[in-house]
């Protein structure tokens, strides 16, 4: 009990990673964002790195899902891109 007491009070109430680990995941996320072939990266990452194959069919199935998610997101982007200059018509 002293030693996480002794780590609790080193680190703060937020954990080891704290502001540290939110600020580093907020700059992975803005530079994951800008890059190409991102559902394909995603996928790779999932059901290689996260051994998502270990899972069969299921991990497959979900791996292929967040991929279309990513690739959705980056239709939106594209779209949202697109139209920025063009105002909405008005009916």
């Amino acid at each position: 009990m002293a030693r996480w007491g002794g780590v609790m009070g080193h680190h703060g109430a937020s954990g080891a990673g704290g502001r540290d680990a939110m600020i580093w995941k907020r700059a992975l996320k803005s530079w994951f964002v800008r890059m190409p072939f991102r559902p394909q990266i995603k996928f790779f990452y999932l059901y290689m790195l996260c051994r998502g194959f270990l899972d069969g069919k299921p991990g497959w199935g979900y791996c292929r899902m967040q991929a279309v998610y990513e690739a959705m997101i980056e239709v939106k982007r594209a779209s949202h891109g697109a139209h920025k200059g063009h105002k909405a018509p008005v009916w």
